[in-house]
């Protein structure tokens, strides 16, 4: 549970996330975000800043890197 809740913190404090729990259910926070139009434009706007779509990629060509130059034995 380390780095998923690392993660889980990161997304609510950006504003790109609601958390669920038994008193807000995943059907309440889906109607929140649906009848809130303002608040959902806000959660994408806050996942389009901190988006890493190519992050993949980037760690690969870091690796290949490190690997090409003879950083990692």
């Amino acid at each position: 549970p380390g780095p998923e809740e690392r993660n889980m913190e990161f997304l609510l404090n950006s504003g790109g996330a609601v958390k669920t729990s038994e008193y807000f259910s995943v059907s309440e926070a889906v109607y929140y975000l649906l009848s809130n139009p303002e608040r959902l434009s806000l959660m994408k706007k806050s996942m389009s800043i901190i988006a890493h779509p190519d992050a993949a990629r980037r760690l690969c060509n870091f690796t290949i890197n490190l690997i090409e130059n003879d950083v990692v034995k």
